[in-house]
């Protein structure tokens, strides 16, 4: 015991830290769940926008353990024909020149 601390005075009675340090800082998830909040966009489009060097997965990993994001599916929709739009464009028309 002795030996120890008269080898290492300054190091003495500090852990080491042990197992694989992490991939992301806190920093680095706070930019992730805060790009992941403001729109629908996949996990490999946020690591090639924050330029980060983890794989896809490291980011989703990240986004999961959040508790304020929740995956949500998106409803599908009809699809939108020409006459569609021509009909709401009319209507939207309508209401401006009513009021």
């Amino acid at each position: 015991m002795c030996k120890a601390y008269f080898a290492n005075p300054q190091n003495y009675g500090k852990n080491n830290s042990h197992g694989r340090p992490p991939l992301l800082t806190n920093r680095t998830k706070n930019l992730i769940l805060r790009k992941a909040s403001n729109k629908m966009v996949s996990a490999a489009k946020i690591k090639d926008e924050l330029n980060l060097n983890v794989s896809p997965k490291t980011v989703l990993r990240a986004m999961n353990k959040s508790p304020n994001l929740r995956f949500a599916k998106m409803f599908k929709k009809p699809i939108l024909f020409q006459q569609h739009k021509e009909r709401t464009l009319g209507w939207c028309l309508d209401k401006i020149n009513m009021g």
